[in-house]
């Protein structure tokens, strides 16, 4: 696979953009892709994470112009990648696969967004923002990544989760880190570390300056008087720094994404505008405390008493760190790359009308007919247990499931006919695994696909889910046809069985 990059980063726009798609790079190159990145990286920082990644990793240097893909450059790559809000929508909807002459030998578009800001039309649309899968999806695509399963995460951040100190280990003067997003750009830290410097308490902060609050930061430390205050420049060791604060002041961007990763609990501010979904998401599920936006700033005595609460409580900052490392694996990039090569496999999508299905739920009556599906050495073939389901063993089944909340066995029908059967199983809130079985007098009829639609659009009206889960064998290509082209993304790796999770978000 061929993948270009495009992104753009700097003190102005913050470096978050280039991050995403480094990781990106890594995961890429780790397996065996060419990678090229296109994009303007201004300032010190950003030219020194790109060379760290991979030497392997082309950089292309910044476009001649800037909302323009030149046709050459086009023609070059498998996967084009956008993580950018200027690239201009005519652009990007020359782009799009779908509307090509041939779907075969065309690149495939990616487009990163952040909510609605940077969406367009795409072949793959990654919106990582947590909580996305629960809004409606803000463009069209065939493939919708949303979520912050896809979150990208750097392999320095992905490969150092080990967790938050025990309870002991917090018996100390606490550090802080203060780190405003890649750049800082309106000159948040300042404000921060005054806040900071009305508490009655030692600290041990940190600081990551910008040229322009290098100044006002360093006569803060002069005039420091409980503990110490440590400014420092944009450095390549800013992981390993957060991995060992007991808080760390943020900017609800991509370093807010990271720390949650990597487990540390935080207090967050929404800098801009399109921060603001993930910063009251991430508020609302516990993993940090918010202290508003550039203007709450204005108020130290408001933000010193919200961040006094947190630091003289070490319980709630291990509270704060699990509930943040639940909203963020660390896979995002790992599952983004197996979907660029997934999508470059899938068939042309169909444009003929699919088959009309029907679906109810399925009652004491259809046991026969169920047990006769399940036993069919087809299905058994592809199933994790091989073995032959005995009538009683159905039965009991059968009768537990139909009385059950957090499974619902469907039948489908076409024309009158019985030609299949759609179970859910709920896993966690409102994500819900999926297991499809064709009937054998129905093979061969393309009736999987419009099956599953209707398996799907009956637990959409039943149950409101955020996602649709399917565990298959890696070897199974036909399960993996079906789920690839019915816009599921590979969720999870294969267990040591061979089995693999795909996901599909609803919305």
């Amino acid at each position: 696979m061929r993948l270009l990059l495009r992104c753009d980063g700097g003190p102005q726009i913050g470096l978050g953009h280039v991050v995403r798609s480094l990781s990106l790079a890594e995961v890429a190159l780790a397996s065996g892709h060419e990678v090229a990145l296109l994009g303007t990286l201004e300032g010190g920082l950003l030219p020194r994470l790109v060379a760290e990644v991979d030497d392997r990793l082309d950089y292309l240097g910044a476009p001649a112009e800037p909302d323009v893909l030149p046709p050459a450059i086009r023609s070059s790559f498998d996967v084009i990648h956008i993580d950018s809000y200027t690239i201009v929508d005519t652009v990007l909807a020359s782009l799009v696969r779908g509307a090509r002459d041939s779907w075969a030998t065309r690149s495939l578009l990616s487009v990163m967004t952040d909510g609605a800001y940077g969406a367009q039309p795409a072949d793959i649309l990654i919106d990582p923002t947590i909580g996305a899968e629960g809004t409606v999806a803000p463009a069209t695509a065939r493939w919708h990544l949303r979520g912050g399963r896809f979150t990208p995460i750097r392999r320095v951040i992905a490969d150092n989760t080990g967790g938050y100190p025990p309870l002991g280990a917090l018996d100390k003067t606490p550090h802080v880190l203060v780190v405003m997003g890649g750049s800082d750009p309106l000159g948040c830290a300042p404000a921060i570390v005054e806040a900071l410097a009305r508490l009655e308490t030692t600290l041990d902060v940190t600081v990551v300056s910008t040229p322009a609050t290098e100044k006002v930061l360093k006569d803060a430390a002069r005039r420091w008087r409980r503990g110490n205050l440590r400014p420092i420049a944009p450095t390549l060791n800013l992981p390993a720094i957060m991995s060992e604060a007991d808080l760390v002041v943020t900017a609800a961007g991509t370093s807010m994404w990271e720390l949650c990763a990597l487990r540390r609990p935080m207090a967050v501010v929404a800098v801009v505008e399109n921060q603001l979904a993930g910063y009251r998401l991430v508020i609302d599920s516990g993993a940090a405390i918010g202290l508003g936006t550039p203007a709450d700033l204005q108020k130290p005595d408001v933000i010193a008493n919200r961040l006094s609460q947190v630091l003289a409580s070490p319980s709630l900052r291990m509270e704060m760190a699990d509930a943040a490392h639940e909203l963020v694996d660390g896979r995002g990039a790992w599952r983004i790359i197996r979907m660029f090569e997934a999508a470059l496999t899938a068939a042309e999508p169909r444009g003929e009308s699919a088959p009309l299905v029907e679906i109810r739920t399925a009652t004491a009556q259809d046991e026969g007919k169920l047990l006769a599906w399940r036993n069919d050495p087809v299905t058994r073939a592809s199933s994790r247990q091989h073995d032959v389901v005995s009538p009683v063993r159905h039965h009991q089944w059968l009768a537990s499931s139909l009385t059950r909340d957090d499974r619902h066995v469907l039948i489908g029908s076409a024309g009158g006919i019985d030609i299949g059967t759609v179970r859910w199983d709920m896993l966690g809130t409102r994500e819900w695994e999926v297991s499809i079985t064709v009937a054998p007098t129905a093979r061969g009829r393309a009736l999987a696909a419009p099956l599953l639609a209707a398996g799907q659009r009956w637990l959409a009206d039943y149950a409101e889910p955020t996602a649709y889960l399917a565990v298959l064998h890696r070897t199974n290509e036909a399960s993996r046809r079906l789920f690839l082209g019915s816009g599921y993304a590979p969720d999870l790796p294969p267990d040591a069985q061979g089995f693999e999770r795909w996901v599909r978000t609803v919305r």
